[in-house]
């Protein structure tokens, strides 16, 4: 049998003839050969894991400790942020609130001005008894809420009425008794339908400063609840009304159509048309008809309807239309 050689260090096998171990390379017992059986050998390699833990878990702590770092700067930087912002919110609110507040104020101010400025032009009015004026009157009283409009309003018709007693001039018993006492003399001979049609027509043609006189007026006389908007999801408008059209050049945008409703005052209220309706939603969107129709209606406009026009209405009353 071979005599072997048992390496002390791994505990492999050489011959005796080797004196490095053929698997690790360690000195072979330095010319005392180990004969014989082999011998348990406690393997000694060195363990290299140890240290390699060590400094993984090292690493593992620093960065640990380095992301709970920019977390913690994170977190401060997000609050100092936030902190600015609510602030800078704050004072935006604040700000806000007070021009609002100024706002208001104005607003407040800017009405008491044209309050003023309605009674002043009234009074204007009584003193001149002149169309321009009254005209006047009653677009600085159109601006007003609808809750100030009825007294002076109301001194506007008075006022309107008393020139018209003024200009009546005097006339035989029997013809006085064949005209209305409210109607001039240029008016005779006409119904009290087409009289009120010229006069309205002639109040909105100064309401709305027009510088021309109409060659044509058309007429239509509406039932109660006639629709604000011709499509029926419309409002409609409980009273009697009258639609009353007017143009200066028969194009459709030289024509003006408003409808209205008397007031059996001496004032009427009324609204202006829309001179055609290509909005698609007309026919497409009840709802928005719906509500188109209603802020016409709330916004109907109130003027006064003087006699000091009759001179102009008496030059139109003829090119009435009515259906």
């Amino acid at each position: 049998m071979t005599q072997k050689s048992y390496c002390n260090n791994c505990g492999s096998s050489n011959t005796l003839e080797d004196s490095f171990c053929s698997e690790c390379g360690a000195p072979l017992n330095q010319g005392k050969p180990t004969t014989g059986e082999a011998k348990t050998i406690t393997n000694r390699r060195v363990n290299h894991s140890k240290p390699i833990k060590k400094i993984i878990g090292s690493i593992c702590v620093g960065l640990l400790v380095v992301a709970a770092g920019v977390t913690a700067v994170v977190i401060y930087h997000n609050e100092q942020t936030q902190s600015k912002k609510t602030t800078a919110h704050e004072k935006f609110l604040s700000s806000q609130a007070s021009q609002e507040k100024k706002q208001s104020s104005s607003s407040l101010s800017d009405y008491k001005k044209l309050q003023n400025l309605a009674i002043d032009s009234v009074d204007k009015a009584y003193n001149t008894k002149s169309s321009a004026d009254i005209s006047s009157a009653q677009d600085v009283i159109s601006k007003l809420k609808k809750s100030d409009q009825a007294a002076l309003s109301q001194r506007l018709k008075n006022l309107t009425d008393q020139i018209s007693k003024e200009n009546e001039t005097t006339s035989s018993s029997s013809s006085s008794s064949k005209t209305n006492p409210q109607t001039s003399s240029l008016l005779s001979g006409y119904s009290d339908d087409q009289i009120e049609f010229a006069r309205v027509t002639e109040a909105i043609v100064v309401y709305y400063k027009y510088t021309y006189q109409p060659i044509s007026i058309s007429v239509t006389k509406n039932e109660a609840n006639h629709q604000v908007l011709p499509f029926d999801s419309s409002i409609v408008i409980p009273q009697e009304s009258v639609t009353l059209s007017f143009s200066s050049d028969n194009t459709m945008a030289g024509t003006t159509t408003i409808t209205y409703t008397s007031n059996h005052n001496g004032s009427i209220n009324f609204y202006h048309e829309p001179n055609h309706y290509q909005d698609d939603r007309y026919l497409s969107d009840p709802d928005w008809v719906r509500q188109q129709s209603q802020e016409i209606l709330n916004d109907m406009t109130t003027i006064v309807i003087p006699t000091s026009f009759d001179d102009k209405a008496s030059l139109i009353i003829s090119k009435i239309q009515i259906n």
